[in-house]
């Protein structure tokens, strides 16, 4: 009788064995399964922030390139700068101030722009558009003034504050460049390449609010 049961014992040993094998089997498949699907599922996700990444470094690189085209514009136009270059010959004058303001309205129609500020060769401000704006130029805004006014190119600003605790702006520093010729100071045309007589006489900064 005993050895009959021991007998029913051993017969049960390579099904218990077989039934082990088949749990451990199913339970690496399942392991590998899962590291397949989460490495297949890492490598999509990545891919796709990548792409959203290219996508908006391509937006960023387009949105500033249109900023700068804004900047170069105002700075090319002999018409603005010589309104602009009036005000800040004559503060009171009537016609001078509108007439370039209205160069502004077009340009911050698209609002791209927070404020601007007209400034003298010695970067005093003569005039803040829209009106009620702060008109407060910090140290990183003012370098990169002087940068421009030297250079007689547009300089960007990066980000920084004007003032602390305040909002974070990146300013574009519009240089406006007089040319001495017999007649007198002139704003050179769009096109005609730089000249020793040229200096620059005054700086338009265009202020864009980071936070928008």
């Amino acid at each position: 009788m005993k050895a009959v049961e021991k007998a029913e014992q051993r017969a049960w040993y390579p099904l218990v064995l077989i039934l082990a094998l088949v749990a451990l089997g199913i339970f690496a498949a399942g392991i590998f399964s899962y590291r397949n699907y989460a490495r297949h599922f890492r490598t999509g996700i990545e891919e796709q922030l990548a792409a959203i990444t290219e996508l908006k470094v391509a937006q960023i690189v387009q949105w500033r390139s249109h900023r700068l085209a804004d900047a170069d514009y105002l700075r090319r136009t002999p018409e603005a700068a010589r309104r602009a270059l009036d005000i800040l010959a004559q503060p009171a004058s009537l016609t001078s101030r509108p007439m370039f303001t209205s160069w502004l309205e077009f340009l911050f129609a698209g609002g791209s722009y927070e404020q601007a500020l007209l400034l003298d060769e010695r970067l005093n401000v003569g005039l803040v558009y829209p009106e009620g704006a702060s008109g407060v130029l910090g140290e990183a805004a003012r370098r990169a003034a002087q940068e421009a006014l030297r250079s007689q190119q547009v300089v960007v600003a990066d980000l920084h504050r004007e003032a602390e605790g305040g909002p974070v702006y990146l300013s574009l520093m519009v240089p406006l460049v007089v040319r001495r010729e017999s007649t007198g100071d002139k704003v050179p045309a769009a096109g005609k390449g730089s000249s020793p007589a040229d200096r620059s006489e005054a700086l338009l900064v265009l202020q864009i609010n980071a936070e928008n």
